[in-house]
This record gives structure tokens, C-alpha cells and sequence, in this order.
């Protein structure tokens, strides 16, 4: 028997849903007019913008690393998170000691771990390097960004002598706020002599500090306060070097997390929030580019979006003329309907674990 040999490669882009939608809401691909592929893509944003509200899509997990400010309760969330559902602090276990720049300067500074002015690293590919004397793990790179914010994609290098410096990983361009930490865990973690961040580019590297996580770091369960637990504190200005509570702020749009103790300076310094969160389904793009759902989704996607064309599409005269054709659309509208239904039960069927169920006591959709 001849099969194809290939799993899970077909490209299933966002005219293909939308055609396939309109054949079973009763409409041909050569009926739907530009504006209407827009109102499309419209119910495929607000359709998948409400699956969020039904349950947890598992692909729509993320593992963020956030920056905490001494002395401020709120810490931003990631854009598109829709909720922070584990919050931890990160004792990071950070380098202090020597440094150079590239420019051969001392560097010491910028790895002390305590306020200092802002460092500017002259020349092309500005950087600074770490020479740990022995063959050192790294897993976690933080910049304190300087008076100005700017937004970069760091490259990590290696050395076994100091001479020649290799690339080992590009990070992906990030955000550098001006006197806000930027973090990034390292995917796999490095471990060599010589550590060297660089900015790739002719223009020299304002900074104010780094810190380079080493290993043994721990991440710290935060306790979730609810709303009036939060705001019923009797000192929530109170400074510690690390959070112990939180109370996730769900904003319009993204959520803040108010964190409790406030960070004082070696908090600042030494450590950062992490937590785990949910997003918002992709936006759906360009009509030639995929929607971010799993396959097994798509049946689901392609029932309910018919669903709502039909509802939104105008009724075709010769429909309206004539009562069989009308019988024969409301006919189709409670298949569509049941379709629908069906298909998303089994495809929130699918998302789970194997792991034990760990049943929490919640009441939605506010409680003190």
C-alpha cells in the first residue's frame, strides 16, 4: 500500500479555512468578495480570541522571565499574555567579578551587582567578555539597559583561550527598557572558559550592568493573593530582596503583577520574577500564512467559522424566493451548528496531560 510517507506537513493556510467554511455555510470561494475575506479574518481573531475564555489551549503556554524595579509593585507582563497563573522568584545566582570590554577597558563594574552610572562600550560589535579561568555553565544572560531604551538580538560567544571567539547563539531581538532588566535563559545553556556578549554593529553600547546567571539558580513559588488580600496589606510600600506574594492585576490589555514585599536594591540586583502564563492564539495574519492551531483544531475552526458566516453573509435573492431553499438553509444552519459543536468538544477533549489532575477550590468570576 502507497502512502504518502509524511506527517503533519500540508500547508493549511488561512484562505484554505476560510473556503472551506464557506462551501459548508452554502457559499462558493467565488462568491466571497475582498471585504468579505476581512470580515472573515475578523471572526477568525474573535473566534479564537474567545477559545481563550472556554478553556487553555496547551500550545498557548509560556515561560516568561519579567523585570521587577526597586521599590515599584507592578511588573509588566509580556504582551498578548492573557493570564499569569504561576508566579516564581528567581534567586539567579549571578557572576561577580572580573570583566573586560572589547574596547580593553575594565568591565569589573558592570558585573558588581550594585547601582553604578552607565558604561558606554565603544567601537563595532561593542561587548564585554568574562574569564572564568576554567570552563564555566551560563545559563541566563540579564542587561541592565542605560538611560536609553533600545532593542537588540545579543550575540553570545566562547572561547577556550581567549583569542578566538566563537558564536554560539543569536538571542532573539528583545527589548533593552532604559534602567530595566532584560532577560534571557539560554537555549541549551553554554559552558566554556571564555563567556562574551556582544551588540552587533558599528555603533558603540550604552549600559549600566549584566549578569550572567550561573547554575544552581532556584525558582521560587510566589503565594497568589487574591484582590482584597493585596490591597487589605497593612504596609505594601515594605522593601525585602525578595517577593514572597503576588496579585495578578488583570488590566485591559495584559495583565500587571503587584508583587509584595517591593524589591529593594540587592533584590534588584540578584534576582527577577519568572511565572508561567497564557497568551492570545496568534493573530491570523495574511490570508497565505498558517492560523495557529493545531491540526487536530482545524475541523473545529472550519465548523465554527462557518457558523458565523453564515449568520453574516447576506441571503442570496434566489434564496430568499424560495421557501424550499430557505427550509433547506435553516437545515443547514443546525447541522453547522451541532458540526461545530461537536468538533470543538473533541478538540478540548484533546488538550490535556497525562500528569495528576491537581484540583485547586476557585469561584468565577471574582472572590475575595
Amino acid at each position: 500500500m502507497a502512502t504518502s510517507g509524511t506527517v503533519s506537513t500540508q500547508r493549511y493556510n488561512a484562505t484554505r479555512v476560510i473556503e472551506h467554511a464557506a462551501r459548508r455555510a452554502g457559499y462558493q470561494p467565488a462568491d466571497i468578495a475582498a471585504q468579505d475575506l476581512i470580515y472573515c479574518k475578523d471572526s477568525i481573531f474573535t473566534l479564537t480570541s474567545q477559545w481563550i475564555n472556554a478553556g487553555f489551549p496547551l500550545w498557548t503556554r509560556r515561560y516568561d522571565i519579567l523585570s521587577a524595579a526597586i521599590g515599584q509593585e507592578n511588573v509588566q507582563t509580556v504582551d498578548g499574555t492573557v493570564d499569569a497563573f504561576s508566579v516564581y522568584w528567581r534567586l539567579l545566582m549571578p557572576y561577580r567579578g572580573p570583566a573586560t570590554l572589547t574596547s580593553g577597558g575594565d568591565g569589573s563594574v558592570l558585573f558588581g551587582g550594585q547601582p553604578n552610572a552607565d558604561v558606554t562600550i565603544p567601537g563595532a560589535n561593542p561587548g564585554i567578555t568574562v574569564a572564568f579561568g576554567s570552563s564555566q555553565e551560563v545559563d541566563t544572560i540579564g542587561v541592565l539597559g542605560g538611560a536609553v531604551a533600545y532593542t537588540a538580538a545579543l550575540e553570545v560567544q566562547t572561547s577556550q583561550d581567549g583569542v578566538t571567539f566563537t558564536t554560539i547563539q543569536t538571542l532573539p531581538s528583545k527589548l533593552i527598557p532604559a534602567g530595566a532588566w532584560s532577560y534571557q535563559d539560554l537555549s541549551p545553556t553554554i559552558s566554556a572558559p571564555f563567556v562574551r556578549v556582544i551588540k552587533p554593529g558599528s555603533a558603540s553600547w550604552v549600559v549600566n550592568q549584566f549578569n550572567f546567571g550561573l547554575p544552581n539558580w532556584q525558582d521560587i513559588l510566589i503565594g497568589p493573593l487574591s484582590m482584597d488580600d493585596y490591597y487589605n496589606q497593612g504596609n505594601r510600600a515594605f522593601r525585602n530582596n525578595q517577593p514572597n506574594s503576588s496579585y495578578v492585576d488583570r488590566q485591559l490589555l495584559k495583565p500587571q503583577i503587584k508583587i509584595w514585599p517591593l524589591l529593594d536594591t540587592q533584590g534588584f540586583y540578584n534576582g527577577c520574577i519568572t511565572c508561567l502564563s497564557r497568551r492570545y492564539i496568534q493573530d491570523p495574519g495574511a490570508l497565505t500564512d498558517d492560523i495557529e492551531v493545531p491540526q487536530r483544531w482545524l475541523e473545529a475552526l472550519q465548523w465554527r467559522l462557518a457558523s458565523i458566516i453564515i449568520m453574516e453573509f447576506p441571503i442570496p435573492d434566489e434564496v430568499k424566493r424560495s421557501p424550499l431553499l430557505l427550509q433547506e438553509r435553516a437545515q443547514r444552519m443546525q447541522t453547522i451548528s451541532t458540526e461545530a459543536a461537536n468538533s470543538e468538544r473533541l478538540a478540548w477533549a484533546e488538550e490535556r496531560t497525562r500528569a495528576p489532575i491537581r484540583w485547586l477550590p476557585d469561584i468565577s468570576a471574582y472572590t475575595a
